[in-house]
């Protein structure tokens, strides 16, 4: 019986996103949930990690690790996360009553204003399936879906 699989920071992680492509994503921030980002290329053979890691995010966001646990998504290598740091989101939450600009480290900032409100998301988390789907979605082998618009990354 094999063990679940402990996830870090920086580990770079398999998706399947059809019978014969495949993602990668990789662990930028763990927590109780884990913070991911997705790089843009899909490969239909097993890549080498630096190949994978030299490529840039096209999506982020929070989500769970049950498909890590299952075995669904698989743990190929670590390497410290890189260029990053824009990935880092302001949300806005619900607080006493009130809307909130809150930072990606979790700090309530300041009451929304209703710019804030207009630019920002809600904060939210995706399950591993929605995930997947807007990496399908991204490479148009799926139809896009408002859902995912706060997951993609911002040039």
């Amino acid at each position: 019986m094999s063990s679940r699989p402990k996830v870090k920071v920086g580990d770079v992680v398999s998706v399947p996103i059809s019978e014969k492509e495949t993602a990668f994503i990789q662990v930028l921030v763990k927590r109780s949930i884990l913070y991911v980002a997705a790089f843009s290329k899909l490969y239909t053979s097993p890549p080498d990690l630096d190949e994978v890691t030299r490529d840039k995010f096209i999506l982020s966001g929070w989500t769970m690790d049950a498909k890590i646990y299952h075995g669904k998504w698989k743990i190929i290598g670590n390497s410290p996360p890189r260029d990053w740091e824009m990935l880092k989101k302001e949300y806005t939450v619900g607080f006493e009553g009130e809307t909130w600009v809150q930072s990606f480290d979790g700090e309530l900032e300041r009451v929304a204003t209703k710019g804030d409100i207009e630019r920002l998301f809600p904060k939210s988390s995706y399950s591993p399936a929605m995930l997947e789907d807007a990496i399908r979605a991204f490479h148009r082998i799926e139809p896009w879906c408002s859902d995912f618009d706060d997951l993609v990354v911002q040039p």
